[in-house]
């Protein structure tokens, strides 16, 4: 791996309900900003009614080439993009992610249908009260989680500030959670590099789904003491991580050929 590779641009997808400024200084070496060539997407970004047309509107405008890194609901489109243009996907970086996020009869590792449809209820009637809601869920366990509870609602409220609340938006991509299921895809072997990366402390995800769907050890990591929202102290060592494959991945990309 040289490091005089030159990197691949990188498509950063948040999550269901919140822009992707709250997860973009995940990215390594950038701040919080992002690079010229990568592509930074909220769900919010694309009018669409199915996650197939959202990916048809981010394919048109995303790099040729690039690592596509998804959050939560944006990690299941990241690996449909995977899936439906190889060509376009260099690999794949999935953060607090899950492929089916609604419990089932075989598959345990969801959240109860009970409490989706009591949380989509509450979201038609508050949705503004609903995200501030959902930004506590996401810090809920985690080892920073009373600095997480001070500041996860307030980005949240500022950001609505600056961009208002579209209900069916919001309605419609809180569906895409109930309806999707990617087990199949997350099973089976991929052309493309992959990194699974699960929060140790997640209360929206289950830690043990990695081991549910029998994934590879060399496919997934655990991130200490993460809950769900990876912000602050949790940035630094995630960088590192990120940035240690972008640089492989790269590097792999220049030289078909290299270890």
């Amino acid at each position: 791996m040289g490091s005089d590779s030159q990197p691949l641009p990188v498509v950063l997808i948040s999550g269901w309900g919140l822009p992707v400024s709250w997860i973009s200084p995940v990215l390594p070496q950038r701040g919080g900003s992002v690079a010229a060539q990568d592509r930074a997407w909220s769900l919010s970004d694309f009018t669409s009614r199915s996650p197939g047309a959202w990916l048809e509107q981010a394919l048109e405008q995303a790099p040729p080439k690039a690592i596509w890194v998804g959050w939560s609901l944006g990690g299941q489109l990241a690996m449909a993009a995977a899936d439906r243009a190889p060509e376009r996907v260099a690999a794949v970086v999935t953060l607090c992610s899950t492929p089916c996020f609604v419990a089932g009869e075989d598959w345990p590792h969801g959240r109860p249908g009970e409490e989706f449809d009591a949380f989509a209820g509450r979201c038609e009637k508050d949705p503004a009260g609903t995200l501030r809601r959902f930004a506590l869920l996401q810090s809920r366990g985690d080892a920073h989680e009373a600095r997480a509870r001070r500041e996860g609602p307030a980005a949240v409220k500022e950001a609505q500030r600056h961009d208002p609340i579209d209900g069916q938006v919001l309605g419609e991509t809180l569906q895409w959670l109930r309806r999707n299921d990617q087990r199949r895809l997350w099973r089976r072997p991929m052309a493309q590099p992959r990194l699974h990366l699960f929060g140790e402390r997640d209360s929206l995800v289950a830690p043990a789904t990695p081991v549910a769907l029998g994934l590879d050890p060399q496919q997934w990591q655990p991130l200490p003491g993460l809950a769900h929202w990876p912000f602050g102290p949790h940035l630094p060592a995630l960088q590192a991580l990120l940035q240690e494959r972008f640089q492989r991945w790269s590097a792999l990309h220049d030289k078909p050929d290299a270890v």
